[in-house]
């Protein structure tokens, strides 16, 4: 069985990490390394110009709070998003007095609608924040201009864009990476943002430093670091192909829902109190985790993912809706295919030794008044979504047997 997702993680990162933990060292030291780790590499579209404009925080949603917090936007001040995107980003958002307003996406790339952005901008609209989906790289540039033209703040969420090249458009007041533990090059948590306004910088830093830090121990505290170490090295072994169906056999044999128990597993800030969980810095050994990640990173994986993800599109382009897949850039972190029933596709694809997912953190936005009628596209992307598997393991004999499978479902229908 093809495990839905695996821990993008090596054991020898788990082994070192487990030793970052029982001797942190430094944390000053720590942080400082993540934070220089990634422009030390060069690429020929590197846009990251140095690592004094760079910030490492326990998460993306971390990293937002806390530059909203700086910036002050008076209350009521609206920011266009995605109007795909993950429900914390937007309940960070309204924490702060912000208003969402949703920007339909274009299924074909997932950018938001250009011509949405311009009847949606008003006198109290103050910023955009753009979202880059699935393992799609948007092309920023013409978004910047319009952020320019009417004076707005331009945020980038690459939180599911890294790619070891890539590292925020150079025109964006704000970009966003994230290492949490089902992304690219996961250090089971932590973000990195790149902030090109100095003096905002500096204040989200002294902020920073006021927040507790992250508990690591003790191991029978669930949110410490030290269990989730343990949790995600437990999850990498269930990813392998014979461990993976004995569980879903247990599940099954438990009447539990495979969606439920293995979204919740992986959740990185579960239950409430979601503000209160972000303001934390990251330890020491996540921060060490992320520097040896960054530092260690090669594209080669990543580039044969988005080769897998290509022939995986290009063979089902004819019988289903792949969003994102006409991206100018796309690594594929993830493969959507938009079905109006996803239980027959889940039980075809399980019954061929591929697991796939109908559930995710990803919501449709809905208006102030709660409406999703504006942008239709978000609220069936998000309702139709099945994600199947892929990543660098997929052998190519397997990817064409998946396609075969959703293609002779598929048009059975």
């Amino acid at each position: 069985m093809w495990a839905r997702k695996r821990i993008d993680i090596g054991w020898r990162d788990l082994l070192a990490v487990a030793g970052y933990a029982l001797l942190p060292g430094s944390r000053a030291t720590a942080r400082q390394s993540a934070e220089q780790a990634w422009p030390n590499k060069t690429s020929p579209d590197q846009t990251w110009p140095g690592s004094d404009d760079v910030i490492a925080c326990l998460s993306v949603r971390s990293g937002l709070d806390l530059m909203l917090g700086q910036l002050g936007l008076p209350a009521g001040s609206e920011v266009l998003v995605s109007a795909v995107t993950i429900e914390d980003m937007v309940t960070v958002l309204r924490h702060h007095g912000l208003v969402a307003v949703p920007i339909d996406v274009t299924p074909a790339d997932m950018s938001p609608n250009f011509k949405d952005i311009d009847r949606a901008i008003t006198s109290r609209t103050k910023a955009m924040l753009i979202a880059h989906l699935f393992g799609t790289r948007l092309l920023l540039q013409p978004f910047a201009e319009k952020a320019q033209e009417h004076g707005l703040l331009l945020w980038e969420d690459c939180a599911q864009a890294f790619d070891g090249r890539y590292a925020g458009h150079p025109e964006a007041d704000a970009a966003m990476f994230s290492f949490g533990p089902i992304k690219t090059a996961t250090a089971l948590g932590g973000g990195l943002l790149r902030v090109r306004d100095r003096e905002l910088l500096t204040r989200m830093r002294s902020a920073q430093e006021t927040w507790p830090i992250q508990e690591t121990w003790p191991l029978s505290t669930s949110r410490s670091f030290v269990s989730r170490i343990a949790r995600y090295a437990v999850l990498k072994f269930l990813s392998g192909r014979i461990a993976f169906r004995v569980l879903l056999a247990i599940l099954k044999l438990l009447g539990r829902d495979p969606d439920r128990v293995l979204n919740s597993a992986v959740r990185n800030f579960p239950g409430d109190a979601l503000i209160a969980q972000l303001r934390h810095r990251a330890p020491a050994a996540m921060l060490r985790l992320l520097a040896r990640r960054l530092r260690t990173f090669q594209t080669d994986r990543l580039d044969r993912q988005a080769r897998l993800g290509r022939r995986l599109a290009h063979r089902l382009a004819s019988v289903v809706e792949c969003p994102g897949v006409a991206a100018a850039e796309h690594s594929f972190w993830v493969f959507p295919v938009c079905v109006r029933d996803s239980a027959p596709i889940l039980t075809a694809v399980r019954a061929a030794g591929f697991d796939a997912s109908a559930g995710s953190q990803l919501r449709a936005v809905p208006t102030a008044d709660g409406s999703l009628q504006s942008t239709p596209n978000a609220a069936r992307i998000a309702s139709e979504t099945v994600f199947l598997p892929l990543y660098p393991e997929l052998t190519e004999p397997a990817v064409d047997r998946l396609a075969d499978v959703v293609t002779s479902l598929q048009q059975k229908v």
